[in-house]
C-alpha cells in the first residue's frame, strides 16, 4: 500500500468522500438505467469503485499517466 492509500485510510472524511457521496446522490435517480459507469483520470479507482459498490453497475477506469 503506498503512502497516498494509507492517506485515505487514516482520513475518512477526506474532501474525497465528500465528493463520491455528492456524485451518488446525483446518480442515485438515474440508477435503474445506469448498468456501466467510467471514470477518466481514475487514480486509485476509490471513487469508481464507491459508485460501483453504491450504485450496482460496472466500473471501468482510465487513468492516464
Amino acid at each position: 500500500m503506498g503512502e497516498a492509500d494509507a492517506w485515505f485510510k487514516r482520513n475518512p472524511l477526506s474532501k474525497n468522500n465528500l465528493i463520491e457521496k455528492t456524485l451518488k446522490n446525483w446518480l442515485k435517480p438515474m440508477e435503474d438505467s445506469l448498468n456501466k459507469i467510467i471514470e477518466v483520470g481514475c487514480g486509485n479507482g476509490e471513487t469508481l469503485n464507491y459508485l460501483s459498490e453504491n450504485l450496482n453497475c460496472t466500473p471501468f477506469g482510465i487513468e492516464p499517466s
